[in-house]
């Protein structure tokens, strides 16, 4: 499946992709590079894995955890890397 980016930079994402994705307007995607010079996008989630709270969600190894389970599980920060050879765009903006 090819999609076309228009003169200010979107691309439409396809139908079938947002219903199985349960992607809907107004959900957050991030963008990510992997090792391959690809692009990897998937749907945004602050609530937290484990208990479904709010507070101060940070991604842990793929799974959003907010800080009361950190500090529960005894993680201090979570670690950078989302998954293998991938980065988040936000870092690139240095």
């Amino acid at each position: 499946m090819v999609r076309r980016i228009d003169d200010l930079g979107r691309i439409v994402i396809p139908k079938e992709v947002r219903r199985k994705l349960a992607i809907n307007q107004g959900d957050g995607l991030e963008f990510l590079i992997d090792g391959n010079g690809g692009i990897v996008l998937r749907k945004y989630t602050s609530i937290c894995f484990v208990c479904g709270g709010e507070n101060g969600v940070q991604e842990y190894n793929q799974a959003y955890l907010c800080q009361d389970c950190r500090e529960k599980l005894g993680i201090a920060q979570p670690k950078p890397s989302q998954c293998p050879d991938v980065e988040c765009l936000d870092d690139l903006s240095e």
